[in-house]
């Protein structure tokens, strides 16, 4: 069986993680990303497909949720992944 939780803080789906929670504006309904697939893919330099499927992953993991069309928001569990992968980039000498 494939381990989920260590294939997604090694992959692409946790840099848009870490892209998605640099890029939060505050709002009346908390912390939002507000890009829609295309210009989230545009800005990730590749396509949207692929973007769906990141993101879906991140939603699977709990880490991402979908508020609204082209609204999306780090959760707590996705904040806390952030976190720990900081914590082992300074362990590993900030590779």
């Amino acid at each position: 069986m494939k381990d989920n939780s260590i294939c997604l803080f090694a992959s692409k789906e946790y840099h848009l993680l870490y892209w998605m929670a640099q890029h939060e504006i505050d709002t009346t309904d908390g912390p939002m990303v507000k890009f829609s697939q295309t210009e989230l893919a545009k800005e990730c330099e590749c396509s949207p497909a692929t973007i769906n499927k990141l993101l879906a992953a991140l939603r699977k993991a709990n880490c991402v949720e979908n508020k609204k069309r082209s609204n999306y928001c780090v959760t707590e569990t996705g904040q806390k992944v952030i976190t720990k992968m900081e914590e082992i980039k300074v362990l590993i000498g900030g590779i």
